[in-house]
C-alpha cells in the first residue's frame, strides 16, 4: 500500500517573505493589486502557554494564490501595510480559511482591521456534501481532514503549529508550514467550487460566506438575485443601500421534516408488564463504573472515516 503524499504546494519552491511595510506595498502593487478571484487566507501568532494570559497579536498573515504564497511578518513591522489592508478589505477577493471567523474577528481586535468576502471552508464543506444540514455549526471540520478528503494528501502539522510566530526572521520549517497552510485552503476551495458547480442548484453563498466588519459577522441580503451580476463584487452589493444582516454559519433555507408524535404515557397495567429497569441500581464488580468518580477506560474502536461525523 503507498503512503499519502505530504502536501507540498510547489515542491522546491520558496513563499515571498514580507518585514516591512515598504516592501509589502511593492508586492502587492506587483502581484495582487489588481488579482482576480479567491485567495488562501490564514493566520500564525506566538502561542501563550501560561493558563489565562492574553493571547498575542496576530504576528503573520499568509496569503496564497495558485502560483505564489506571500507572508506577510506584520510583528516584524512597525506598522500594518496600507496595502494590504486595501487588500483585504477588497470585496472582490474572496479570503477562504478553516475556522476564518475567529481569525478576521483576532485581526480586528488586535489590528482594526476588516476583512472583507470571507468563506469558511468547513462551511462549505458541509454544505456542499449535505445541503440539507443546518447548525449549529459546534464542530468545525479542520484544513487537515480537508485535504486528505479531497485532495488526497496528508497536511503535515507537529510542533511547528506552537512555535514562536513572533521569532525573526521565520525559520525555513516556518516558512514552509505557513505557505502549505494557506496554499491548501486555495486548493480545498478550488475542488469545492468545481463540486458546486456540478450541482443542479449550486449553495448560496450567503450559507459559507461573510463580511467580517469592524470585527462583526455580516451578510448582504440581495433583493432579487435574479438581476444581480455574477461576479462576486455585485453579488455583495456592497454599493447598495440594503442593510447589514448578522451572518450566523447555518443553512437558513434547510426544512426537516415534522418531529414524530409524541408517544402516550403507559398504563400502570403496561408498567407493570415492562421490564425491570436496572439502570439505577448500583454497579456490580463485572461494572466499567466502579464507584463514584471512578471509571474503567475501555478501548474504542476506531471510526471509520466520515467528513461529516
Amino acid at each position: 500500500m503507498s503512503a499519502v503524499p505530504i502536501y507540498d504546494w510547489c515542491p522546491g519552491a520558496l513563499p515571498y517573505y514580507i518585514t516591512s511595510a515598504l516592501a509589502a506595498d511593492a508586492i502587492i502593487a506587483r502581484y495582487l493589486e489588481h488579482y482576480v478571484g479567491h485567495v488562501g487566507f490564514d493566520l500564525e501568532w506566538k502561542p501563550t502557554f501560561a493558563r489565562g494570559a492574553r493571547e498575542n497579536p496576530v504576528a503573520l498573515v499568509q496569503i496564497a494564490t495558485a502560483t505564489d504564497v506571500f507572508l506577510f511578518h506584520l510583528s516584524a513591522m512597525s506598522t500594518v501595510p496600507a496595502s494590504l489592508m486595501r487588500f483585504l478589505q477588497n470585496s472582490s477577493i474572496i479570503k477562504v480559511g478553516v475556522g476564518i471567523q475567529n481569525d478576521v474577528k483576532k485581526l480586528y481586535n488586535d489590528y482594526r482591521l476588516s476583512v472583507l468576502s470571507c468563506v469558511d471552508l468547513s462551511m462549505f464543506a458541509r454544505s456542499v456534501d449535505n445541503p440539507s444540514w443546518n447548525g449549529p455549526f459546534k464542530n468545525p471540520i479542520g484544513l487537515a481532514r480537508l485535504v486528505s478528503t479531497y485532495l488526497g494528501s496528508a497536511l503535515s502539522k507537529g510542533s511547528i503549529t506552537r512555535s514562536n510566530w513572533e521569532a525573526f526572521p521565520l525559520s525555513l520549517a516556518q516558512k514552509r508550514y505557513a505557505a502549505n497552510d494557506a496554499h491548501a485552503g486555495y486548493a480545498v476551495y478550488s475542488h469545492l467550487r468545481a463540486l458546486d458547480r456540478e450541482r443542479e442548484t449550486p449553495i448560496k453563498q450567503s450559507y459559507y460566506s461573510f463580511h467580517a466588519i469592524l470585527g462583526r459577522l455580516y451578510h448582504i441580503p440581495i433583493p432579487n438575485p435574479e438581476q444581480v451580476s455574477s461576479s462576486h463584487n455585485d453579488i455583495w452589493g456592497l454599493s447598495a443601500t440594503s442593510r447589514l444582516v448578522e451572518w450566523f454559519p447555518r443553512n437558513p433555507e434547510y426544512d426537516p421534516d415534522p418531529p414524530p408524535p409524541s408517544k402516550a404515557p403507559k398504563t400502570s397495567d403496561e408498567q407493570a408488564e415492562s421490564p425491570k429497569d436496572t439502570s439505577a441500581e448500583p454497579p456490580n464488580k463485572f461494572s466499567p463504573f466502579r464507584g463514584k468518580g471512578t471509571y474503567k477506560r475501555r478501548r474504542n474502536k476506531p471510526r471509520s472515516a466520515s467528513l461529516l461525523v
